[in-house]
């Protein structure tokens, strides 16, 4: 297990405005995260159930890495907030 520096990550669960934008730290190295990434990616293109899409925290932290929680904000998009 090769772990990091802390660094704080987010997270966005679309594109369309109505999404959530989770912000959180951890150690783990950029290629745990880019598995949990393309597995969760993988259910939602799938039509897959999403109740299973991993609790990125659960994971992490079962493999020995810090997590965080920091902040999380609705109607967002990758690109910017609402203003409603």
């Amino acid at each position: 297990m090769k772990k990091t520096e802390k660094r704080l990550i987010t997270l966005s669960d679309g594109t369309t405005m109505g999404g959530v934008l989770l912000v959180f730290e951890t150690d783990a190295p950029a290629e745990v995260l880019s598995e949990l990434e393309k597995i969760s990616c993988e259910i939602f293109i799938n039509g897959s159930d999403t109740e299973k899409v991993p609790i990125w925290a659960d994971v992490l932290e079962e493999k020995g890495y810090e997590f965080a929680y920091i902040d999380s904000c609705t109607h967002v998009t990758a690109y910017g907030t609402s203003r409603d």
